[in-house]
């Protein structure tokens, strides 16, 4: 065997080594990338129980606890700014509101909910009054469901029906605090606390809300904000 022999087997050798590093190198990739493409499950209870939002043969868009946080959604009239074909319709009365879904409207006598044709729903029960009182402070996610659902929810829901399902307490002590100072003075606090009440069987959460708006206009005859 010559210098040249020996020269070209170091070579074939030193390419072999290197192919194999790059293929570990590219199986670690692979790995990685798989690892960091895992999604957190989602799960629903649109149809009266637990399953995962994959598995439900409906047109759901679900805002969860953290999503609401990031977008900053701190009640139903944010839900309807992030969720298309979604509209808050609160011109008739403050203390009534309507949703529309996919631009189904239908505007009966105020109070009158039999011909509504979206509806609210607060842990799968019908929820009734101001829905612009809603915050998601005490929300663990919202589920906005697409379509009639006259068949698991009842009637006034033609279009659609948004329900929004409460946090469970913690048996850890906890609370969290959220004030917003804006323009026109408007400002905001939202608080909550939660702990156990029976150490290891039974807790309990407790929110509360203060709102403050100086209007954009004034009174010109009794000086008043409007």
């Amino acid at each position: 065997m010559n210098s040249h022999d020996i020269k070209q087997g170091a070579t074939a050798k030193l390419t072999l080594v290197v192919a194999v590093a790059a293929a570990i190198a590219g199986t670690g990739n692979v790995a990685q990338a798989q690892e960091q493409t895992v999604l957190e499950e989602i799960v629903v209870s649109a149809r009266k129980r637990t399953e995962s939002l994959q598995d439900v043969p409906l047109s759901i868009q679900v805002f969860t606890a953290a999503e609401m946080e990031r977008a900053n959604i701190l009640d139903l009239n944010g839900v309807a700014n992030f969720a298309p074909g979604v509209t808050l319709f609160e011109n008739v009365d403050r203390g009534y509101g309507q949703v529309f879904i996919r631009g189904m409207q239908n505007t009966p006598p105020v109070g009158d909910t039999t011909r509504e044709l979206a509806s609210i729903f607060l842990d799968g029960v019908y929820y009734t009054g101001g829905v612009s009182g809603i915050n998601t402070n005490n929300i663990e996610r919202v589920e906005v469901i697409k379509g009639p659902q006259s068949a698991l929810l009842g009637r006034s829901t033609f279009s659609g029906a948004i329900n929004f399902i409460t946090k469970t307490p913690s048996m850890e002590p906890g609370g969290s605090v959220m004030i917003t100072a804006a323009s026109d003075e408007d400002y905001r606090f939202m608080g909550s606390l939660e702990g156990p009440l029976i150490a290891d069987r039974l807790a309990a959460r407790i929110e509360g809300r203060y709102t403050e708006y100086g209007g954009q206009y004034t009174n010109s005859l009794n000086g008043q904000a409007l």
